[in-house]
């Protein structure tokens, strides 16, 4: 161990920095909450408390997906964490650097005779880590139900990596190699096993057209991986849409026939898709056109046909296939989604979620530039080539991360109301839970059994009896010394205390003399009072020990600037000294 960290320091550290600013990342554009499809798995949260719970429900489709391996994590996130989602997304940031190791492992041994240890580990951080670590894939950073394509990538990259050791002779691979397949594929392979399967497979057919022979015993590998995989896959579609948690009339038919009948949107879709590995949706959206999209595109397609070429000159089929399976399932992957998304629009070819599966191929073409440019003895002109296309990736990587890094407060802010949100739904319209982006009467279901059982946003956020550590939720003005104005309405969410009396303490301006004050506490009106100018005190009873909604209503308001005050255009009523429930 000392001498594997001696000899790889570089790497080690400057993985553990990635690492850490990847987890600052996290820290700072998401909050935890139950987002998207996670409320389709509630029902799993439900049951277990209701001891009800089978290993059906655990098994269940979703679409075309099984997620036991998901589900699995996710109920015990609620049993032993409270359905801390941050905790999965952390967990994602230690997948990436499981996946980074493992890749490195092998890209080392396919280099190590044609260039020095240090060149590698710098070579592999500024070039492939810095891909694996890419906030390209925002979408499954943020949203922690992320880790599971991620825990699936990493699956299928360990398959990927045995599968290699066997074919270059390390057969005591084999039974690992056999495990990792199954589990791969039953616990987190998703629709998308069809793509890892035909991967592997595609690394003999390799061997068949560029050794023009293949051994006895990759033969015997051959049909057992191939075994492996239909007995698993075939396990895995067993009547998947029997009892789905999603009710899908559309067929695999019907997708295809939308192909056909719309090939230009399934050409934009398929670029759009192969550019998206490069330069993020983000980006796109903000700086470029579709045209430049599309056109970015076609390189990364010229860049896929530049590493196949030069994978076969450089007979790098000698030291390794990994970047072949790399490169043949990210357009597998790419190939699926077109299938399964283009009714979805032209547009969803760019979507953040599919990056982490689709960059795998990025960095095959990463890892056959540089072994084909040591290895061979290429001319000025074609290093230029090999540079540029290096140059081309980086920069619509490094582009997409310094923009992201520029949202991620907007995103956590975003995140941070939902939070509130959650703490009583009721309130908000259909259109404001949409935020949720989710089925409205799901969502209010999900939330219900997150307060049922003091989950998520009900357990770990921790509200005051105070107006300081209260939520303020809306009508509310910043803080200006020691007291806040209000408008003609705001409501604070705060927690009482063992008596259960409220305390209202605050100044009602001579601009709004007489001025009618009502108080209510959810729906109940408790106070009804006319206030003179000046400061005002206000004490009364609420409910005890419990989560209480305040709504504080005036009748009068004024705009500074419209009585040549000041420069002020907000309309205010009274300040708000403090608020106590002890």
């Amino acid at each position: 161990m000392l001498r594997i960290i001696k000899n790889n320091y570089i790497l080690i550290i400057l993985l553990l920095l990635q690492f850490l600013m990847y987890m600052f990342y996290i820290y700072n554009s998401t909050s935890n909450i139950i987002f998207q499809d996670q409320f389709h798995f509630m029902g799993i949260i439900k049951k277990y408390f209701e001891s009800s719970l089978s290993f059906a429900d655990l098994w269940r489709g979703h679409l075309e997906h099984r997620t036991l391996g998901y589900n699995t994590i996710f109920l015990l996130n609620a049993i032993f964490f409270h359905l801390n989602t941050l905790i999965e997304a952390c967990l994602g940031a230690v997948i990436l650097l499981f996946t980074c190791i493992l890749i490195y492992f092998s890209y080392h041994n396919s280099l190590n005779e044609i260039l020095k240890n240090l060149y590698i580990q710098i070579s592999f951080i500024v070039l492939i880590s810095f891909v694996i670590f890419s906030l390209n894939q925002w979408e499954n950073i943020v949203f922690s139900l992320g880790i599971a394509i991620m825990l699936k990538t990493l699956l299928f990259i360990l398959s990927f990596f045995l599968l290699d050791r066997i074919i270059i002779g390390q057969k005591h691979y084999l039974p690992y190699l056999t495990i990792s397949i199954i589990l791969a594929i039953l616990l987190f392979g998703g629709g998308y096993s069809l793509a890892f399967i035909l991967s592997m497979l595609i690394s003999f057919v390799f061997i068949l057209i560029l050794k023009r022979k293949i051994e006895p015993k990759q033969i015997k590998t051959f049909f057992w991986v191939l075994l492996t995989s239909i007995s698993a896959i075939t396990i895995y579609l067993y009547k998947i849409y029997d009892n789905n948690m999603i009710n899908n009339n559309i067929t695999m038919l019907d997708r295809l026939v939308f192909i056909v009948h719309n090939p230009l949107g399934a050409m934009k879709f398929l670029l759009l898709s192969f550019s998206s590995s490069v330069v993020g949706v983000n980006v796109a959206n903000h700086y470029l056109s579709q045209s430049v999209i599309l056109l970015l595109g076609l390189l990364v397609i010229y860049a896929y046909i530049y590493a196949l070429i030069k994978y076969i000159t450089s007979k790098m089929y000698d030291k390794t296939f990994m970047p072949i399976m790399l490169i043949a399932y990210s357009i597998f992957i790419l190939l699926m989604i077109l299938v399964g998304r283009l009714d979805y629009g032209v547009e969803y070819g760019m979507s953040s979620r599919y990056t982490t599966d689709t960059q795998c191929g990025i960095i095959g073409i990463i890892w056959i530039v540089v072994y084909s440019t040591m290895k061979l003895d290429l001319k000025q002109s074609k290093k230029y080539i090999a540079l540029l296309l290096l140059l081309i990736i980086l920069f619509g990587q490094l582009a997409t991360n310094i923009l992201e890094w520029r949202i991620a407060s907007y995103r956590k802010a975003n995140f941070d109301k939902l939070r509130v949100m959650a703490l009583d739904i009721d309130q908000y319209d259909n259109n404001e839970i949409k935020m949720f982006q989710y089925d409205n009467d799901l969502v209010k279901e999900g939330i219900g059994i997150l307060k049922k059982h003091n989950l998520n946003v009900f357990y770990d956020f921790k509200i005051g009896n105070t107006l300081n550590t209260a939520v303020l939720m809306e009508g509310w003005y910043s803080q200006e010394g020691n007291h806040r104005w209000i408008g003609r309405s705001a409501v604070v969410l705060i927690k009482s205390g063992p008596e259960g009396e409220l305390t209202i303490e605050g100044y009602n301006p001579e601009q709004c003399n007489n001025n009618a004050l009502a108080i209510y506490s959810g729906e109940k009106i408790i106070c009804n009072k006319l206030l003179q100018a000046g400061n005002f005190k206000i004490s009364k009873r609420v409910e005890k020990n419990s989560l209480v909604k305040l709504k504080i209503e005036v009748n009068k308001t004024f705009i500074p600037k419209d009585l040549n005050i000041n420069n002020d255009i907000r309309q205010l009523g009274v300040v708000i000294n403090s608020i106590t429930i002890k």
